[in-house]
């Protein structure tokens, strides 16, 4: 992407923070026992099959010492017989994200320790005694199915089946300064739990991991997970009148950024930002019957140094990155050092270029980077006087590689279903959907634009069922599953 500005050069004093908010950036997951990737984000805890668990990690830990939520969608599969349910689980154990606990009744969390266990059983078990009732959420310690921290509410009203083949919402808030967990069950507040997790759990460790367990015993559904995830980008320093991009990322239905002030657009993932003074920009998304939100403040931080940099842009050339950049005066200049960085905290140098010393004329300046990270790249310049005194500019970014990114919705769906597709670049894609038997319902090669692509699918064309939608390009294929109704 390709910003014009023209400013004079800048010392910005980044903020840049990782964000510990009520909200959560899209997970990398490590996968144990018969847990299995299907693709769009979405796994497999348990096949449907008698005496199966499975285990997902995130590799991004939590801090109980600072407020967060998790989102999940959850599918108990289609058998009102079957077993055995879902858990979301904390936990610190020393076997850390290969961690994999009991079968059966123990819905594949039992024994794990130290944990907290968010319990959704869908098969109520005549043995144990003490074995919750069916389409029960229960909260439970340490691995213990007997140790309930918050006894068993139904999650759908009375002898209502969760085991429907459907993607039911579940949210989990932590908020450390009143030490209480809450649980929503398709938006409904089904749990409460008032507990120092910190001290009481984890014995005052409060970086501990997040993920979902699975188990069948004798009976058995194939039973799914899929993450959602919410996230504004990090906190940054700007001078106004230097345009910054924010960051969003989201695979929520829509979304949209407020205020609109200072925004290039309200309702885009990266919008391009130049408020007149500091502004917390609020990033809302909804899926179904979840919205959430999460901020991003851009703070004012600049002083004027003697040196002009009237232009600093950082654009696509193929699969690499043009850095180019402009002075109108220069004083005691003695070169540039081009940063990169694939997260806008932690740079690295690529190279440097002598600058002009002094001059009152201006200079034209170029950089190639031939092989960008993948994903988005950080770019600033580090101006270095002779007297070894630096300035950094501020932050451009610039999506060079080929990604791609798919995201469905609604799902479960009934009557249309959206197809977005992000991507880096124009390229040609092939989208195919298949039923579960491998036959091709649908097939269609595409052009994509750069960004967001959205293709509507008329569902009467398929019949009610479990479908597999994959794109195709020449290097990557991505895989969902849809549910039509």
């Amino acid at each position: 992407m390709r910003f014009q500005i023209s400013f004079r050069f800048i010392v910005l004093v980044n903020l840049l923070l990782v964000l510990v908010a009520s909200s959560k950036a899209q997970s990398t997951w490590s996968l144990a026992g018969n847990a299995a990737a299907v693709g769009g984000n979405c796994f497999q805890l348990t096949p449907n099959s008698n005496h199966k668990r499975g285990a997902a990690w995130s590799q991004n830990q939590v801090n109980l010492k600072k407020p967060f939520d998790l989102y999940f969608r959850l599918n108990f599969g289609n058998n009102n017989n079957g077993a055995d349910g879902i858990a979301v689980v904390l936990q610190k154990s020393s076997a850390g994200l290969n961690a994999l606990g009991n079968e059966g009744y123990e819905i594949g969390y039992g024994s794990i320790t130290p944990s907290l266990d968010i319990e959704f059983d869908t098969y109520e078990n005549v043995w144990p005694a003490y074995d919750i009732f069916d389409d029960h959420c229960a909260i439970n310690g340490d691995g213990l199915t007997a140790w309930e921290l918050a006894s068993a509410v139904p999650l759908l009203g009375s002898s209502i089946n969760v085991e429907d083949n459907l993607y039911h919402i579940v949210q989990v808030n932590w908020q450390p300064s009143s030490t209480t967990l809450k649980v929503y069950f398709d938006c409904n507040l089904v749990q409460t739990l008032a507990y120092d997790l910190v001290n009481n759990i984890f014995s005052g460790d409060s970086m501990v991991y997040y993920g979902l367990t699975s188990g069948t015993g004798s009976a058995d559904n194939a039973q799914y997970f899929c993450e959602l995830y919410l996230n504004a980008g990090i906190d940054s320093a700007f001078c106004p009148g230097v345009p910054v991009t924010l960051d969003g990322h989201t695979n929520f239905s829509t979304y949209s950024w407020s205020p609109a002030q200072g925004l290039s657009c309200t309702n885009c993932l990266h919008p391009v930002a130049d408020p007149n003074d500091s502004t917390t920009y609020v990033f809302t998304a909804s899926y179904g019957c979840l919205t959430a939100t999460d901020t991003m403040h851009l703070g004012t931080n600049c002083m004027v140094l003697p040196i002009e940099l009237i232009s600093f842009t950082a654009f696509c050339e193929k699969n690499s990155t043009n850095l180019k950049w402009s002075t109108a005066a220069e004083y005691n200049n003695d070169y540039f050092v081009i940063e990169r960085s694939g997260d806008a905290v932690n740079y690295q140098m690529l190279g440097t270029i002598d600058g002009a010393g002094n001059s009152s004329a201006g200079h034209n300046y170029s950089f190639l980077d031939e092989q960008p990270l993948p994903g988005t790249n950080y770019y600033r310049l580090k101006q270095v006087d002779f007297d070894g005194t630096s300035t950094y500019s501020n932050v451009q970014s610039a999506l060079c590689t080929s990604l791609l990114g798919l995201f469905v919705y609604p799902n479960p769906s009934h009557d249309v279903t959206h197809l977005q597709i992000q991507s880096a670049v124009v390229t040609t894609i092939m989208y195919m959907v298949t039923n579960l038997a491998g036959t091709i319902i649908l097939q269609q090669e595409i052009k994509l634009t750069e960004g967001s692509n959205e293709i509507l699918l008329d569902n009467h064309r398929m019949a009610a069922g479990i479908y597999d939608v994959a794109i195709i390009s020449h290097d990557k294929v991505l895989h969902t599953l849809l549910v039509i109704q």
